[in-house]
């Protein structure tokens, strides 16, 4: 398991140094940037949202609970008279 952490960070840097190379290449004025560097910075963009989201799987959770407790407290709520009182 470590070794594959380990891995999936090594992963994540190397796409994030080139990645980084073509963002400079692009706002650099002394280099050209050609379509086939927009493809492949768009390609590793990609890549890493997908290795490293910025919402994770258990962010998503955390909200879908949050918004199933939100929905619970509004239909007790509603439970009365509407005026939120008993």
């Amino acid at each position: 398991m470590m070794e594959t952490m380990k891995n999936k960070e090594q992963i994540i840097a190397r796409i994030s140094g080139e990645r980084t190379r073509l963002l400079a290449k692009k706002y650099s004025k002394e280099d050209q940037f050609s379509q086939d560097d927009a493809i492949r910075l768009a390609s590793l963009t990609d890549e890493l949202r997908e290795l490293c989201p910025r919402v994770t799987e258990e962010d998503w959770k955390v909200i879908e609970n949050m918004k199933k407790e939100l929905d619970t407290m509004n239909v007790d709520l509603l439970d009365g008279d509407g005026s939120g009182e008993e």
